[in-house]
């Protein structure tokens, strides 16, 4: 997901979107390029079984990359960090987010 969300940001800095609306594409790339590739393998999207922020974690690293971008940091380097700290935050144990749970049929 990292390296997919990192080149996007990159845009921002050429063209008039601006750096939050090419942030945001970098997060619809990555999250949902996965969930297509679940759905073409025929398997129930991961993004949506395993409660695991993956759009929170793009979003970080997407600003990581803006950040290193910024300050001139070699673009590798740049895309390097941003693709670790992408994929870190979104192995860390115990990183979920609560599902809801119905009781009595009602959701809470």
């Amino acid at each position: 997901m990292g390296e997919a969300v990192c080149p996007l940001p990159q845009r921002g800095f050429y063209e008039p979107l601006g750096l939050a609306v090419a942030v945001l594409m970098g997060i619809i790339t990555g999250v949902f390029g996965g969930v297509l590739r679940d759905i073409v393998c025929d398997e129930i999207p991961s993004a949506f079984k395993d409660h695991r922020p993956y759009s929170v974690c793009a979003f970080i690293g997407g600003w990581v990359y803006v950040g290193f971008w910024h300050f001139a940091v070699p673009g590798w380097l740049a895309l390097l960090v941003c693709v670790s700290v992408t994929a870190g935050q979104a192995r860390v144990e115990d990183c979920y987010v609560p599902s809801m749970r119905m009781r009595d049929g009602v959701l809470p």
